[in-house]
């Protein structure tokens, strides 16, 4: 294994090639292969637009009552409770959009009519008497 003229790490790799000074001096130096850069992906994805309120709805507990109200004022008074807990505030806007989901007795019918269905002016006074009751 071990020859008069020995390299450093030839006992660890035998079959490797020992170069000398006169075959570096002969070889020729290898030119570097110039590599052309890869091609670009391109893709034409669909750019989408997604719309959302602004006020993030938090359905009620169902738990606590089956949005059937006989009073607009039991109605609005749940609501404020809700908005109250859920995100800290009441204000005209969270009334009207959870009043789109209760409803509330219809004396005329005596059936129950979405909370929305009712008039402006009522739902007015009554957003400010809850508002002003919690506030």
């Amino acid at each position: 294994m071990y020859t008069h003229t020995t390299y450093p790490y030839q006992f660890m790799y035998p079959q490797a090639p020992v170069f000398t000074q006169s075959m570096v001096q002969t070889m020729t130096p290898i030119t570097p292969v110039s590599l052309e850069p890869p091609p670009t992906l391109s893709l034409n994805i669909p750019k989408f637009e997604y719309t959302t309120d602004k006020i993030p709805f938090i359905p009620f507990d169902r738990h606590k009552n089956d949005y059937n109200f006989e009073t607009p004022l039991e109605a609005m008074t749940f609501i404020a409770k809700h908005c109250m807990k859920y995100h800290q505030v009441f204000n005209r806007n969270l009334a009207k959009v959870y009043s789109k989901h209760v409803r509330v007795l219809s004396i005329q019918d005596l059936s129950y009519i979405q909370f929305s269905a009712i008039d402006k002016k009522i739902f007015n006074a009554i957003f400010t008497k809850v508002h002003r009751r919690n506030n």
